[in-house]
């Protein structure tokens, strides 16, 4: 890579940055492209340049975040190597209230009430798809072990699981606005799931 290259990045990634903060602070319809060239220190010619309009940059910080917080999710459910199922499954189940917890810029963008936001709902869905698998396949493997009842089928569980957990989650959003869940909360319903699993 060239020093132009190198320099054309360096300037996406101080627009992009730019585009989270106003986007955290002021959501999709209260900013506005101008205030983010004057946060990121550039022109807004340069900002079309880059993004082509204020929707497509949002759908990249979006598209950015929704990653972020599956990955993150997903390394706090694998951060301690573990056999035990029971385990893994407590901390997959917790990771995603965890992750959110960190992240005030998902936790805002989720509390829009904005047709922007559900627009790109297919994109959080997607995310949670996957985190829905992730519990069916642990499922499987303590089922395997013979730490989860036999009886279950995997399928169905991991949706009510997840479903669950998704009731609860967005009870960080329930009067528009983002709260952190109570702990005493996330580990009563957590604590349930996994009981209701065991062999």
């Amino acid at each position: 890579m060239n020093l132009r290259e190198q320099q054309s990045q360096l300037k996406q990634q101080v627009i992009f940055e730019a585009a989270c903060h106003c986007f955290a602070e002021k959501g999709y319809n209260g900013t506005s492209v101008q205030s983010i060239a004057e946060r990121a220190g550039v022109s807004k010619g340069l900002i079309f340049n880059y993004f082509r309009s204020k929707q497509k940059l949002f759908e990249q910080v979006l598209k950015h975040t929704m990653e972020q917080w599956y990955d993150m999710s997903m390394a706090y459910s694998v951060a301690e190597k573990s056999n035990d199922p029971i385990a893994t499954l407590t901390r997959t189940l917790r990771a995603p209230f965890d992750a959110m917890n960190k992240m005030p810029l998902l936790m805002a963008i989720i509390s829009w009430d904005e047709p922007m936001l559900h627009e790109r709902w297919p994109m959080i869905s997607q995310a949670n798809r996957r985190w829905r698998l992730q519990i069916e396949k642990q499922l499987k493997g303590g089922i395997d072990s013979g730490h989860f009842r036999k009886n279950l089928d995997t399928a169905i569980t991991a949706d009510v699981l997840h479903t669950l957990m998704k009731a609860h989650y967005s009870r960080m959003f329930m009067d528009g606005k983002a709260h952190r869940l109570n702990q005493k909360t996330v580990d009563t319903v957590v604590d349930l799931a996994v009981h209701s699993v065991k062999a």
